[in-house]
């Protein structure tokens, strides 16, 4: 039963990743965050963590440009931080889906020490994922933020959109990751630590015997 376990939450983290890395990375791409649209409903403003598009209506294209400095220090800092989180997440998923691969085609034991720094890498992308989209939330939720203060913003008309969404499912799904990476990493065998045991020879010499496991000596292995 553990044998089985084992190899199904191994496979799990490289397909959890990869899925993690694609979503994270096409969300901080796309600018589907959040859209609003004017109160006359001439213009519709389509909100990424880089850029702002606008539709204007009886157009054929959108209009796009970077997103512009938010209004106090506050929103400012909100939207740096969903800037720069965003690149950092798919980076650490990408981190993880690399070690998760190595310790599923290694052909030797894969001892606790890299087990250990898969756990760490999906610990630092969910926390990534994470602060991404809240300092996005927190940015859309505070009514003093805007994006370039189009005329007659109104909050309450700012929506989510499918970047927002498809964030908050790959933290969902990363926050399983560290735990089974956490899961694998108790089931890495431990090291064996052979040492020489004792003999002596004819004259009375004291020495060890070379290659011989600790096992042979006292029933029980070394470990580390």
């Amino acid at each position: 039963f553990s044998h089985k376990m084992a190899h199904w939450t191994v496979v799990f983290v490289p397909i959890s990743s990869l899925i993690c890395v694609i979503l994270t990375s096409t969300a901080a791409a796309l600018e589907l965050w959040s859209d609003y649209r004017s109160p006359s409903a001439a213009t519709e403003y389509q909100l990424g963590l880089f850029k702002v598009c606008t539709w204007t209506v009886g157009s054929t294209s959108r209009v796009c440009q970077a997103m512009p400095t938010a209004a106090g220090a506050t929103c400012e800092g909100q939207v740096r931080a969903g800037q720069a989180f965003s690149i950092f997440a798919p980076l650490f998923y990408f981190f993880t889906l690399l070690l998760s691969l190595y310790i599923c085609c290694s052909k030797k034991p894969v001892y606790t020490g890299l087990r250990r720094g898969a756990v760490g890498t999906s610990f630092f992308a969910l926390t990534s994922n994470l602060i991404t989209w809240i300092s996005w939330l927190c940015f859309a939720e505070n009514k003093l933020c805007s994006f370039g203060n189009p005329v007659g913003f109104d909050p309450s008309l700012l929506r989510y959109g499918a970047s927002f969404a498809m964030d908050v499912f790959a933290s969902a799904l990363g926050l399983l990751i560290p735990c089974v990476c956490a899961f694998v990493c108790a089931l890495a065998p431990p090291k064996v630590v052979v040492v020489e045991p004792e003999y002596k020879d004819d004259t009375g010499f004291q020495g060890y015997l070379p290659g011989t496991p600790m096992a042979e000596l006292n029933g029980a292995y070394g470990v580390y």
